[in-house]
């Protein structure tokens, strides 16, 4: 079985890499060849996102978790989490960065596109979910910038023991920037 997460950029999928992380599994956050899908139990982010129904029917049997939040939020992160980005010399993988503009058809964000990105983030959210329509136990639906029982959604859902720990909470703007300041 692997576990593919199938939320969007910025909708806290790099906490839930960690939270996978502490519960054992052998995850990748934003795999960039087929092996990195054979080789890991997880994966999430970038390529997972787009290629759910592909990974569905090469990975029976598998889990999903569908990382989302508010739309504005989501836009306003994703806006601020690229601006960073170009400043920061751009490290993403070129894989997870064109799938990214491939599927969102756009070579760049800037605050003029926010009722287009956000008219794709809800057309994500309207095709996801109509295909996983009436597979409540292979999709796991979370958002974790406001839920707060994480670790018991994501547990029951995996069937593992809910750890004596908080639920991480990673690569924020907050963090980005913290980041970007120590080099200077």
């Amino acid at each position: 079985m692997k576990i593919i997460g199938v939320g969007l950029p910025r909708t806290g999928t790099s906490s839930l890499y960690q939270a996978l992380c502490l519960l054992g599994y052998k995850t990748v956050h934003n795999p960039t060849n087929f092996e990195d899908f054979i080789n890991y139990d997880a994966f999430i982010d970038g390529t997972p996102c787009f290629g759910y129904s592909f990974l569905d029917c090469h990975f029976p049997n598998s889990k999903f978790i569908y990382t989302k939040r508010d739309p504005e939020q989501w836009f306003e992160s994703l806006l601020s989490y690229f601006n960073m980005m170009m400043f920061d010399g751009g490290e993403e993988n070129s894989l997870s960065q064109k799938t990214f503009f491939n599927n969102f058809l756009k070579k760049d964000i800037t605050e003029k596109d926010k009722d287009y990105f956000i008219q794709r983030f809800n057309y994500h959210d309207y095709w996801l979910t109509n295909y996983f329509r009436g597979r409540n136990e292979d999709l796991l639906i979370m958002d974790i910038t406001k839920d707060v029982n994480k670790w018991s959604a994501l547990c029951d859902f995996l069937g593992k023991d809910i750890p004596d720990i908080e639920f991480p909470k990673s690569n924020s703007k907050n963090d980005r920037w913290q980041s970007l300041a120590s080099i200077f």
